[in-house]
């Protein structure tokens, strides 16, 4: 099979992430205003617990089917036949996941209250099964998946308008997001045909597949801890208010690591793929060149993100917001540590084949958020929450790093950090002198971002950034070709 190029896969995988904010950002600000900060709260604790009961059903199978089936991906039989077994895993997974909820809703007091709610987002779990987004990473068919998500985004946008008018329309909000999310999923099922043939079957041998597959599932249980954990403690320890304020912090934080860790989602396959057939020399370039991307992207997001926080926050929510402003710029600061720990993780130890490493790493960044949650949160709310995240994302990058250093060579990653951070200097003063001078903010905001971000552009390329001027070089070659073909 051709490997395609990890820039491509990028590129086409940040139209995505930038789709699903730009489409937020018509239909979040909406949902906040017409619903209000106590439902928000309802619909973000809920969704927290909703997550764990996902995470059981999926048992870390997605990721191990990610890894492994990367390695054959050339035979379609032997795929087909892994696929299924993969695949009935899940399902009968997710029905016990089923059962386990459904006795929590009848045990737990505050959910027996939200009952409704948790079923209709639960259809989440049912969903993402039939998903089996796995293949299209497996094969690196981000274009399917950014066309089908540009398209349900389109639909659950309005069915948002034409449904949801009043604080009363909770559970059809929830609806529609689950719309958002997952309701594309059903289509994915029926196309990955194009790849395998993917079949219920009862000999889906548990055996061989979960020993693998619950070392996935305890490092993503880890990670649930300190990214839900967050909202399921406040909701409990200070109530929905907290965790809508919270929540709406959080929602624009997933946004820009979404953008941010593109490279790092799309790569790990294909450096999967050199780890397997012993080509540590592609491997150690393709590592290099994921780490140029997010490394220069990055600073500008953090630079620009934290001295704008407060507009953004106003973009999003309105003045009823304000209060999550602290949070976002704490959670903004945090964005270095989240890409460099999903680089270092996913991208060295787990196409490695050291998931159990980062397991560890990931069980100590839990227990420190765990403790820093249960000590702040009474006194600092969703500030605490914010923190304790930074604080994870930075001991999970450093741990990792430690490790994954020893096993793979990065070109130039001191000089592409001191380049990008003299651009990120850029970024802040510039966003900073809009914010001073300009007195509208949403003018100011989205001024500095055009000007500061091509600005910054310009540096990197002067200061002989190779990520962007190897990308220069590239656009003018395609405009050079496309000239040529006209005359």
């Amino acid at each position: 099979m051709k490997r395609k190029s990890i820039s491509l896969n990028s590129f086409i995988f940040s139209v995505k992430s930038i789709l699903t904010v730009l489409f937020p950002l018509i239909t979040y600000p909406y949902a906040l205003r017409i619903l209000g900060v106590e439902n928000m709260g309802r619909y973000n604790f809920i969704n927290s617990i909703i997550g764990y009961f996902l995470l059981l059903g999926s048992l870390g199978i997605a990721s191990y089917a990610r890894r492994d089936g990367a390695i054959i991906r050339n035979d379609r039989k032997k795929l087909s036949r892994f696929a299924s077994e993969v695949f009935s895993c899940n399902i009968i997974l997710t029905v016990i996941s089923y059962i386990i909820l459904v006795s929590c809703i009848f045990l737990i007091r505050k959910l027996q209250n939200e009952y409704i709610l948790a079923l209709v987002l639960s259809l989440s779990m049912f969903l993402t099964v039939f998903g089996v987004e796995w293949i299209y990473n497996i094969y690196e068919d981000y274009i399917y998946i950014t066309a089908r998500q540009i398209a349900m985004q389109i639909i659950s946008m309005a069915l948002l308008f034409l449904l949801v008018h009043d604080s009363d329309d909770l559970i059809m909000y929830s609806i529609i997001s689950i719309i958002a999310s997952a309701g594309g999923n059903i289509f994915n099922f029926v196309h990955s045909r194009k790849y395998c043939n993917i079949a219920f079957t009862f000999k889906c041998n548990f055996k061989k597949h979960l020993p693998k597959a619950l070392v996935f599932f305890a490092n993503a249980m880890m990670i649930t801890i300190y990214a839900n954990t967050d909202q399921t403690m406040l909701g409990f320890m200070c109530g929905d208010y907290n965790v809508g304020l919270y929540g709406t912090a959080v929602k624009v934080y997933h946004v820009l690591c979404s953008i941010l860790t593109s490279a790092s989602i799309v790569g790990v396959t294909t450096l999967t793929n050199f780890i397997g057939n012993n080509e540590m020399e592609s491997y150690n370039r393709s590592a290099s060149h994921i780490f140029s991307i997010i490394v220069t992207l990055a600073f500008p997001f953090v630079a620009g993100g934290a001295i704008f926080a407060h507009e953004i926050i106003l973009l999003f929510g309105g003045v009823e917001y304000v209060e999550a402003v602290h949070s976002l710029i704490i959670l903004i600061l945090g964005l270095f540590g989240y890409v460099m720990a999903v680089f270092w993780g996913q991208c060295v130890l787990v196409a490695s084949g050291r998931e159990k490493t980062l397991l560890y790493i990931t069980a100590a960044s839990a227990v420190i958020n765990l403790i820093g949650n249960f000590i702040l949160i009474p006194n600092f709310k969703q500030d605490a929450a914010a923190f304790t995240t930074l604080l994870s994302e930075a001991v999970t990058a450093l741990l990792a790093w430690s490790v994954g250093r020893k096993l793979v060579k990065i070109d130039s990653g001191i000089k592409v950090i001191a380049q990008s951070f003299i651009g990120g200097i850029f970024v802040a003063a510039v966003s900073f002198a809009f914010k001073q001078w300009v007195h509208e903010g949403l003018i100011a905001l989205f001024s500095s971002m055009f000007l500061a971000g091509a600005g910054y552009f310009c540096i990197e390329y002067l200061i002989g950034n190779q990520f962007v001027k190897g990308t220069a070089l590239k656009a003018i070659m395609v405009f050079k070709g496309k000239l040529r073909r006209k005359r």
